[in-house]
């Protein structure tokens, strides 16, 4: 099901895209975005679905290189925007953020519905 989808959306350059990094030939991270319009920001979007890297490898520029690739493909393409989602709890991934000039934004909260087959 996972590999479904990644090979969909990475296969639709209008749906997202994806960065991997790699050390010495071995991935050790990755950067996924996927885009959707909004009017509300007059365009098209950017929302990072998922950025990882193996602890491990953590705090050696890893998350920095992905990050700036993927912001600099979003200027390209023409987003308004970029925004993530981020557990109240992890607060290093909140710092991470922080340092790269993410904002929490002010009076939002996020609110979803789960669709269910059948």
């Amino acid at each position: 099901q996972v590999t479904t989808q990644l090979e969909h959306v990475l296969s639709e350059p209008r749906l997202g895209a994806g960065w991997i990094s790699t050390t010495d030939g071995v991935a050790v991270g990755y950067l996924l975005v996927v885009y959707v319009f909004s009017l509300e920001h007059l365009g098209i979007t950017a929302e990072i679905d998922e950025l990882f890297v193996l602890p491990s490898q953590r705090g050696r520029g890893i998350g920095a290189k992905l990050l700036n690739a993927a912001e600099s493909e979003f200027r390209k393409v023409g987003c308004s925007n970029v925004s993530l989602q981020l557990s109240r709890h992890n607060n290093s991934a909140r710092s991470f953020y922080h340092c790269h000039e993410y904002v929490e934004r002010a009076g939002y909260e996020l609110l979803e519905k789960t669709f269910h087959d059948g």
